[in-house]
């Protein structure tokens, strides 16, 4: 771990997915993404892929299958926005999932609406031609429609 805050958040969707698919998955909190990922080429993912993080890192017979994020209020302001889209960004060019979520979503989706939401992340292939999430949208900054964002409205 790089010493960034582990919030109570990360830590129950964790022990979820352990507790659901533990014989499954393998999953890990706050991992650097030059741990995860492959230097990248595009100059504007270095900074990121240097000194960041993802808060929750899934992966499947040593093998990634998505990264979580979750966080609060300060996604929302334009330095954190820009740094989500690009940890998007570096996932995606991987052939990664990446589910960026506010905080409190898992305590105000039903169990099953929650399942499926995951399941859709963990279980689903991946595909760059093909949007597959419950909630995904267009990130304009990106031109690209896979990232997967979720907020409650």
């Amino acid at each position: 771990m790089n010493g960034d805050v582990i919030t109570d958040e990360a830590k129950a969707i964790r022990d979820y997915i352990v507790e659901k698919w533990g014989h499954l998955f393998d999953v890990q909190l706050e991992v650097k993404l030059n741990e995860l990922f492959p230097e990248p080429e595009n100059v504007g993912l270095k900074h990121i892929w240097k000194y960041g993080s993802a808060d929750i890192v899934v992966s499947r017979k040593g093998n990634l299958v998505a990264i979580i994020e979750t966080g609060g209020s300060h996604h929302w302001e334009e330095k954190q926005s820009l740094n989500d889209r690009r940890k998007w960004k570096l996932a995606d060019i991987n052939n990664v999932k990446c589910l960026t979520m506010m905080n409190g979503i898992m305590d105000s989706l039903s169990r099953r609406q929650w399942r499926n939401l995951l399941g859709q992340i963990l279980f689903r292939p991946y595909d760059k031609e093909r949007d597959t999430s419950v909630g995904a949208k267009q990130s304009p900054a990106l031109g690209r429609d896979m990232q997967y964002s979720i907020n409650k409205s």
